[in-house]
């Protein structure tokens, strides 16, 4: 697990954007990392989502390093009954 001081999480909830960053410290401990993130009614059900991960310089905005993962994040529907 990180401590909060090696991370920073941004979601832009216009845009379905999530931006996490991690400090070059937490990137040295060469670990898996795992991010839980709540979805709340979303308005479309998503399927087969790609996760894009930038390697980028700390205040700077050319990108060292990339890699996308296919398919990985899904949404489902939940079918509520009324009485």
């Amino acid at each position: 697990m990180l401590i909060n001081t090696s991370y920073s999480c941004v979601v832009n909830s216009a845009t379905n954007l999530m931006l996490v960053t991690l400090t070059p410290a937490a990137l040295a401990t060469q670990q898996s990392f795992r991010f839980s993130v709540g979805i709340i009614n979303p308005a479309t059900i998503a399927q087969g989502v790609s996760l894009n991960v930038n390697a980028m310089q700390m205040n700077c905005p050319i990108i060292l390093g990339y890699g996308t993962a296919s398919g990985v994040l899904n949404t489902n529907q939940l079918y509520v009954t009324y009485q």
